[in-house]
């Protein structure tokens, strides 16, 4: 009769440890889910931002192109002459430099 009640005590418990670890795994589905919306709003956040970093960086390309091209005009004598006139009223010994007051 002893073993008998153990088994009853045995079921009732097994019966009730089923509805405990049911909840258990739904509320960890309910929290893996939830998070999963949370990356992915980070996951379109991240790729916006990823698109203006792009941009960013075809512009910068494209000014390292612009400079490259004055680096080379900057060393060309047309570069130097003009400087010479504008800026230190520099002319060659044949030309006459008219002023405005």
């Amino acid at each position: 009769m002893a073993a008998s009640r153990r088994k009853k005590k045995v079921r009732k418990s097994g019966r009730a440890v089923l509805p405990v670890v049911l909840v258990i795994v739904l509320l960890l589905a309910g929290v893996a889910a939830f998070r999963g919306i949370g990356l992915r709003e980070k996951d379109a956040a991240y790729a916006s931002v990823e698109q203006e970093l792009k941009a960013q960086i075809a512009a910068e390309e494209a000014r390292t192109v612009t400079l490259e091209q004055r680096k080379v005009y900057v060393q060309t004598v047309e570069y130097i002459e003009k400087i010479a006139k504008e800026r230190l009223s520099l002319v060659y010994p044949d030309e006459i430099l008219f002023r405005s007051h």
